[in-house]
């Protein structure tokens, strides 16, 4: 369709009437309003998977919508130790190109592709840029709320940023669960390490010199009254972890649904305690699952 702006014209006039029917694209503002809040819609995506250690995986920019909708993630994973530079796709682990830390920028680039080819329709093109600035001022808005919400804070304020800078460091210095870690925080009553032990590989690797640092930096920060309520609805119990998925792969294929069923009707809860479901699975990856295909990583065909 290169040069075909009649059609253009028409896909997007059709788009912003059928889907965005409170934004006009009879104008250079009114596209950019409409953009503004596509981006908006990205960004807040994004944010969300960043919250509870979600990875795409293969975030080309067909693999993206305008309604911010997750779409088309065979290689998909959550995090199990926490790494920044983590991918779960096979073809991706050569560039990490899509790795968890980066997701915010490739949406960025993504939705810079989306403005190129909404260019041809503007009288100044120049003004798509305050729809890129836009991307950039909701996902730092997203991410700051939903890092003030998984820790409990008030708000985020000036010098939150070293905290959390601070929270991601120490979490790297040995094997630390990410779901079991944040929704541990969620409930202690003081600074102390040895709560958290549930959430590290190897106990004797624990950094508690670091941890507890941490942990009195942030117990100042929320007055020792972080907002729980806050912390329990941003932090989930429970995650699709790939190993589960594989469990359920495994005994449906000997025709046994009870797993998948039980995956499903625990996740239609994620936030809430499910006594029956913690010694299971709100626990850290197995060790067998851990190069495991299919637990570990996934191609795009997976």
């Amino acid at each position: 369709m290169a040069g075909d702006q009649k059609t253009l014209r028409a896909l997007v006039d059709n788009t912003v009437r059928q889907h965005f029917p409170h934004h006009s694209s009879n104008s250079d503002q009114g596209l950019v309003e409409w953009l503004k809040e596509v981006a908006d819609r990205t960004a807040l995506t994004i944010a969300h998977w960043m919250r509870v250690g979600f990875v795409h995986g293969v975030m080309n920019t067909d693999n993206m919508s305008i309604h911010g909708l997750t779409i088309d993630y065979g290689p998909y994973g959550w995090l199990e130790g926490f790494d920044p530079d983590w991918t779960p796709n096979t073809t991706d682990s050569s560039t990490r190109r899509y790795r968890y830390a980066q997701q915010g920028e490739v949406g960025a680039w993504n939705f810079a592709r989306l403005l190129e080819s909404i260019s041809p329709l503007m009288e100044e093109p120049k003004s798509l840029h305050d729809a890129l600035d836009s991307y950039y001022d909701s996902y730092r808005g997203h991410s700051s709320r939903m890092w003030a919400e998984k820790l409990g804070l008030d708000r985020f304020q000036e010098g939150d940023g070293g905290l959390v800078s601070e929270l991601t460091s120490v979490m790297q210095l040995t094997e630390t669960d990410m779901t079991i870690l944040f929704r541990t925080l969620s409930t202690i009553q003081e600074p102390d390490s040895n709560h958290l032990t549930r959430a590290f590989y190897k106990e004797e690797e624990i950094p508690k010199n670091e941890w507890n640092s941490w942990l009195d930096r942030w117990w100042d920060r929320v007055d020792g009254r972080p907002d729980r309520e806050s912390m329990l609805n941003a932090n989930p119990k429970y995650v699709l972890r790939n190993w589960m998925a594989q469990l359920a792969i495994d005994a449906a294929e000997k025709e046994d649904y009870s797993v998948a069923t039980a995956l499903y009707e625990m996740l239609k809860k994620p936030y809430e305690e499910q006594p029956g479901n913690e010694e299971k699975w709100f626990s850290r990856r197995p060790e067998w699952a851990r190069n495991r295909v299919g637990c570990s990583m996934l191609s795009c065909s997976s």
